[in-house]
């Protein structure tokens, strides 16, 4: 019995686009996430998980869409191939089925291990850009050469940050309401 081909896409934000994810590829079902793959706790992949059945063949585009946590990964490819799903990885063109391959468990575990990294890199990065806004926004000197969300700003006067941050809350509904969360 040949079971259905389902799709499991996402991206990490609204704004990106999914086109370029298994496109190629011919599905009878598509399940697709915009957020980040921090954990499982995402509506279509848990949507994607209680629709395969035995037989069913899960196409992702990379390990990392499906899941940047090592033991996450390991968890949901371990569950699938028990329960009879084909899990096929197309860039790293790798496909798990339940038949024990050591060689391609090894390769699982190191491509989950640098999607975690790349994850915790990711956020401290993040972490660091933001202390140094907080920190140019704060600081008394080189304020005429301050350029956020495209504006100059030179005065850092209490009634003038205040003003950034609201306009900092009037770019985030924006881009919201552009991405169809409001």
């Amino acid at each position: 019995m040949t079971g259905q081909q389902v799709g499991y896409i996402r991206v990490s934000s609204a704004q990106q686009n999914t086109d370029r994810q298994l496109a190629d590829i011919k599905l009878d079902k598509t399940f697709e996430d915009k957020v980040s793959a921090k954990d499982t706790s995402r509506p279509q992949l848990q949507a994607c998980l209680n629709h395969l059945r035995e037989g069913d063949t899960l196409h992702v585009h990379s390990i990392d869409r499906l899941a940047r946590n090592l033991f996450d990964l390991q968890q949901i490819v371990t569950d699938l191939a028990g329960q009879g799903v084909c899990i096929h990885f197309h860039k790293e063109n790798m496909a798990f089925s339940g038949a024990a391959n050591p060689m391609q468990e090894l390769m699982l575990q190191m491509l989950g291990a640098f999607a975690q990294f790349e994850r915790a890199l990711i956020k401290e990065r993040q972490k660091e850009g933001i202390e140094q806004c907080w920190s140019d926004l704060g600081s008394d000197d080189d304020t005429d050469n301050l350029h956020i969300f495209g504006f100059q700003w030179r005065d850092t006067t209490p009634d003038a940050l205040a003003f950034e941050r609201l306009m900092q809350e009037a770019v985030q509904v924006i881009d919201g309401w552009i991405a169809g969360q409001f």
